[in-house]
């Protein structure tokens, strides 16, 4: 089970609220979802206290926040849990034998720590930084956990953005799913604390992020499309110390899309402030550094899934920084759906090109001229995100073609990480640290090195990508290996 802790700005007393959750029997996964800027990373690492925390400085409302934890979670059940209130022993052992019983929701009243507090709290706000006209200050009567498979099939939380109304989803879930109600109440919540946030010096010294907090923004409104275009279509993009590729990556994209949303996994380069300040850059979600790294593939598709639907978006197209789009992709892309009418696929495989040696040709001899990744596809409220830990696709496994297959699209990413041999022997060695039993690639990573056969092609004229690479070897300079967690197993990953 995985408890989703709500902050807004990073107050202190969020601290206190994920230290009872972490001393129940047994131990839930927490994340901490904090909107509306703040340090709560900081905070939690000054108090010793190492879970996953996902923040973002736009001021969202509580369902959206909702929503951010249940994407970052794999666990079979989840409950939500505003700061300020505090478990008591045997709550999350209460939940789950609830749902082991088959409840889908399970409900537990919310004890008041003083009598005046429902009439105080009620003159209050809560959520004061996610929006004036944010959630009641009144802490929550109820707390809620749910089972994924039950509230994925109702859909996401949904509510009034203004009002946070839904972070409970109470209307979605009464009448369709099985829900049971704890008759003691094991949480007490109490009205916001105004006390000072925790001193943040022990946190670098601990490692935590460093940079100064980040002010609040308002979350811009739904993406619109771009002049001539009919549809929405938003870049996915998910990275971790990839500063040296994000200009031109800004460069490529934007000229042809309707916006970013990107997922910053950890960066200590200044990749995640780069990117917060462009226009085009719709949401930046940042997953607090931790030691261990943790890789989470799927959660982090979830994550970006759901900001990019949260942003109006109708199709999708996931990019890495590394990675370029042909020139005319967006024309080309808007044809192709419109040709295939409004029955016709929701999601394509686009065509790979490794670039090789140099920036303007690419390697196509054997496995090299067939590589396609399902990458464009249509925003779906059901969207099958699979399992696999590594190289999953980013498509909807419920939108593949008949048969199997996703349908094969004439469209075109080249990928720049594989021009410099140094930084093909580094990529070979950081998937054989993940995969060495090759779990997720039966032919291993041994092929990303071996030029037997080579064959390359230029450019093919009006398809080229811009800006162009520069013509050179050097690479990023090589860092320390550090500890990396995928499927359980620790591996040790050049930085």
């Amino acid at each position: 089970m995985a408890v989703v802790v709500l902050d807004a700005g990073g107050h202190a007393s969020t601290v206190d609220t994920v230290r009872a959750v972490l001393a129940q029997t047994p131990s839930p996964e927490v994340i901490v979802v904090s909107v509306g800027g703040g340090d709560i990373d900081r905070q939690l690492a000054a108090a010793g206290i190492d879970v996953m925390v996902v923040q973002s400085v736009d001021r969202l409302s509580p369902s959206s926040a909702s929503n951010i934890g249940a994407a970052a979670t794999d666990a079979p059940q989840f409950a939500v849990l505003p700061r300020d209130c505090i478990v008591e022993p045997g709550w999350v052992a209460a939940h789950l034998r609830a749902h082991a019983e088959g409840a889908a929701v399970v409900s537990s009243p919310v004890r008041r720590r003083a009598p005046w507090q429902r009439l105080a709290a009620a003159a209050r706000r809560w959520w004061t930084v996610a929006r004036p006209s944010a959630a009641d200050d009144t802490p929550a009567d109820t707390v809620y956990s749910y089972s994924r498979q039950g509230l994925w099939s109702v859909g996401p939380f949904a509510g009034d953005p203004d009002t946070g109304a839904g972070v409970v989803v109470r209307e979605a879930v009464a009448g369709s799913l099985r829900e049971t109600r704890l008759d003691r109440s094991m949480v007490s919540c109490r009205p916001p604390s105004r006390r000072p946030r925790a001193g943040l010096a022990p946190a670098a010294a601990s490692g935590a992020s460093a940079p100064p907090a980040e002010p609040a923004r308002r979350a811009p409104g739904p993406v619109r499309a771009t002049a001539g275009h009919r549809r929405r279509v938003v870049s996915l993009l998910t990275f971790r110390n990839e500063r040296r590729y994000l200009k031109d990556y800004l460069a490529n994209v934007t000229p042809q899309l309707d916006g970013i949303v990107a997922l910053d996994d950890g960066s200590a380069d200044g990749s995640a402030e780069l990117l917060a300040g462009h226009p085009a850059v719709l949401e930046v979600l940042r997953i607090a550094p931790r030691v261990p790294h943790r890789w989470n593939g799927v959660g982090h598709r979830r994550l970006l899934v759901d900001a990019a639907a949260r942003h109006g978006a109708e199709w999708a197209l996931a990019l890495d920084a590394d990675e370029r789009i042909e020139r005319g992709f967006r024309d080309r892309a808007e044809r192709l759906i419109e040709d295939a009418g409004p029955e016709g696929p929701m999601a394509y495989a686009v065509t790979l090109r490794e670039l090789w040696d140099r920036p303007d040709q690419y390697r196509v001899d054997g496995v090299w001229g067939r590589k396609a990744v399902a990458r464009f596809f249509r925003i779906r409220p059901d969207h099958d995100f699979g399992t696999g830990a590594l190289h999953g696709h980013w498509a909807p496994e419920n939108s593949r073609g008949p048969g199997g297959p996703y349908v094969r699209a004439d469209l075109t990413i080249y990928h720049l990480k594989m021009i410099a041999a140094a930084d093909r022997e580094r990529r070979m060695r950081r998937y054989t640290a993940l995969d060495p039993d090759r779990r997720w690639q039966k032919i291993g990573y041994g092929y990303l090195v071996d030029a037997t056969g080579l064959e390359v092609e230029p450019l093919p004229p009006g398809r080229e990508y811009e800006p162009l690479a520069a013509l050179t070897d050097a690479t990023a300079e090589v860092g320390p290996l550090v500890p990396v967690v995928l499927a359980g197993r620790v591996a040790m990953v050049e930085q």
